[in-house]
């Protein structure tokens, strides 16, 4: 009987920690975020937690979880990471507070607490080790890779500026959202969903076609129309032909271990002035030619 509780309070749970986005919490089965010994991924426990297929204890517990939201299972971590900036940003990006959602997020994906390090579970073995945390090559690491805890990423737990006007809320309705005036982990990504957009994965909570999940906040004008948007010469430009039919500023951008920190550019500066400068060429000859056939 005692099982038949906690079995209904945690599904009472998982349909109630997300309810805005109407997401489907079993779509978590077999994901990267299922670790139980019989899932499909690659990063999993070695032996089923307390006798049973239990899915959700590696986050959720139904009693006495760590103080704060979501009924948190996995114990949270203290360290602290450089954040993003940049000469352009024109919000305040600080660290993470044990307020922010995104701290939940952190106490698997900062690489500094084990994956099964659980509050009413103990330490869950995994089969990558014992007490195994993402070591700092996994991408999946935000703060570890390259060493460069979150100046490489996207910032997150702050409030972007609206007062710019370059700068949007998420239109009602949308799978995008502020959560209580931040952008959160939870923002842009369901922890419950990695397929959302078929293409990427990556549990974002909606497609990223055509830059959508970019172009909900990121006002730019003039980008419909420019050449970086739709180059002239496709078949020379094979990255961004590609990129305009999936994400068109991941072209350039990068929302996680970009190479230039300072703009989240996914190349480096010697690379991107190449580019630039190749298609500003190509533009020009575009223009050359079509003043010419006007003669």
């Amino acid at each position: 009987m005692r099982r038949v509780l906690i079995a209904l309070v945690m599904a009472l749970l998982i349909g109630v920690l997300y309810p805005v986005r109407g997401i489907d919490k079993a779509a978590v089965v077999n994901s990267r975020h299922d670790f139980r010994i019989t899932s499909s991924a690659t990063i999993r426990a070695t032996a089923a937690v307390n006798a049973g297929e239990q899915l959700c204890v590696f986050c959720h517990t139904p009693h006495n979880s760590n103080p704060g939201t979501e009924l948190w299972n996995q114990n949270m971590g203290s360290a602290t990471f450089s954040t993003y900036t940049s000469s352009t940003l024109q919000s305040t990006v600080g660290p993470v507070s044990t307020q922010d959602a995104s701290k939940l997020c952190l106490s698997c994906h900062d690489g500094t607490i084990a994956l099964g390090d659980t509050v009413q579970n103990g330490q869950i073995p995994f089969q990558q080790g014992f007490a195994y945390a993402l070591p700092a090559p996994n991408p999946s690491n935000l703060a570890g890779m390259a060493a460069a805890g979150f100046t490489d990423d996207h910032p997150f737990a702050f409030s972007p500026n609206l007062a710019n006007p370059e700068m949007k809320a998420p239109p009602i309705g949308d799978p995008i959202k502020l959560l209580g005036g931040k952008v959160q982990c939870t923002s842009c990504h369901d922890p419950h969903d990695e397929n959302q957009d078929q293409t990427m994965g990556m549990f974002l909570v909606k497609s990223n076609r055509a830059s959508a999940m970019c172009v909900t906040c990121h006002v730019k004008s003039g980008w419909l129309s420019s050449a970086h948007q739709a180059p002239p010469d496709p078949v020379e430009d094979a990255k961004s032909r590609l990129a305009s039919s999936t994400a068109l500023f991941s072209a350039c951008h990068s929302a996680f271990i970009a190479a230039d920190r300072s703009r989240s550019s996914a190349r480096s500066r010697s690379i991107a002035s190449r580019r630039s400068l190749a298609v500003s060429e190509a533009s020009l000859a575009s223009d050359v030619r079509a003043i010419s056939s006007c003669r």
